[in-house]
């Protein structure tokens, strides 16, 4: 549970990369249908430190080095009447 709450709240870890590729088209099949399809895939990297202040005050630091790659699909079908 501890590796995906710091996960989610890095703020000032050290150095974080991002590097990615995004691609779309957008086309109508007839004069009201009209469609768009994307998708994007990126690599996000994180090194550093994150440190942790506990509510019993104790302080400690967690080495953070994590990569993973995150991707997304879209479809949308658009039908106007009028």
């Amino acid at each position: 549970m501890l590796d995906s709450n710091l996960n989610s709240a890095y703020t000032n870890v050290g150095k974080i990369r991002i590097l990615g590729l995004e691609v779309w088209t957008q086309f109508s099949t007839t004069k009201n249908w009209s469609n768009f399809i994307g998708a994007n895939m990126y690599n996000y990297a994180t090194n550093g430190v994150f440190v942790f202040r506990h509510r019993d005050g104790i302080t400690k630091p967690y080495d953070v080095n994590s990569s993973n790659i995150k991707y997304s699909v879209n479809i949308n079908f658009t039908y106007s009447f009028w």
